[in-house]
C-alpha cells in the first residue's frame, strides 16, 4: 500500500475515526475477496440534509485524492453502502468521508467527517 494499513487490502477492515465536524461518529470499510468492490459501514453522523450528500474518498493528501462513491444517511445516523471500485485502493493512504453540496463541482468540499489515520 502507499502509506500503510490505513486502506483495506481484500479480508480486512479499516475503522474510520470522527473528525471534529462529527464527535461520535464512527465508520468500518472492508473489501471482498476481490478488489471489485468495498462496504462501508458508517454510523453517528447527521442524516443528510436537502441538497448535501456525503463521499467516500481514497486519498495520499488533499491534492492526490479520488472519489469512491456517494451516500446519504437517515435519521437514524446510519448507512450501510456497496461501491464498485473504479481505482486500485492500494495505491492510496488513507480513506476520508466528507460532507458535499449539490453544486456542481465534483472535488473534494474540504469538509471532512471521518478519516483513517494518515501514516507518516
Amino acid at each position: 500500500m502507499a502509506g500503510g494499513d490505513d486502506v483495506p487490502v481484500p479480508g480486512e477492515e479499516v475503522q474510520l475515526a470522527a473528525l471534529p465536524g462529527a464527535p461520535g461518529a464512527t465508520a468500518t470499510a472492508a473489501m471482498g475477496g476481490d478488489l471489485d468492490g468495498m462496504e462501508l459501514k458508517v454510523s453517528g453522523l447527521p442524516a443528510s440534509k436537502p441538497g448535501e450528500y456525503y463521499e467516500l474518498w481514497a486519498l495520499n493528501s488533499p491534492d492526490d485524492l479520488a472519489p469512491i462513491g456517494t451516500f446519504r444517511v437517515g435519521e437514524d445516523g446510519r448507512a450501510d453502502v456497496q461501491f464498485a471500485l473504479g481505482i486500485d485502493p492500494a495505491k492510496y493512504a488513507a480513506l476520508d468521508v466528507s460532507v458535499e453540496r449539490e453544486d456542481g463541482d465534483p472535488g473534494h468540499s474540504g469538509d471532512s467527517l471521518l478519516r483513517s489515520e494518515i501514516p507518516a
